[in-house]
C-alpha cells in the first residue's frame, strides 16, 4: 500500500510480472522466485523512479501445515 496512486510493477526474477496505476498492489504468488516492487510517481508530465524494495525471496513449495 502506497501513499499516493503511481505506476506499481511486481518483478519476479527481473521479470515484469504485472503493473498496475494505483496506490495498492496484491498479487498471489504461484511460484518461487525473488520478487521485488518498484513504484514510479509522475512529476511534471514525467514517471521518476519513487521506491524499489528490497529482494523478497519466496523458496519451495506449497506449505504442507506440518512442522
Amino acid at each position: 500500500e502506497l501513499p499516493l496512486a503511481c505506476r506499481v510493477r511486481l518483478l519476479r526474477d527481473g521479470v515484469e510480472v504485472r503493473s498496475v496505476r494505483a496506490d495498492r498492489l496484491e498479487h498471489v504468488v504461484d511460484r518461487p522466485g525473488v520478487y521485488r516492487v518498484e513504484a514510479w510517481v509522475e512529476v511534471g508530465g514525467e514517471e521518476r523512479p519513487w521506491i524499489f524494495s528490497n529482494p523478497i525471496y519466496v523458496r519451495g513449495g506449497p506449505s504442507t501445515g506440518a512442522g
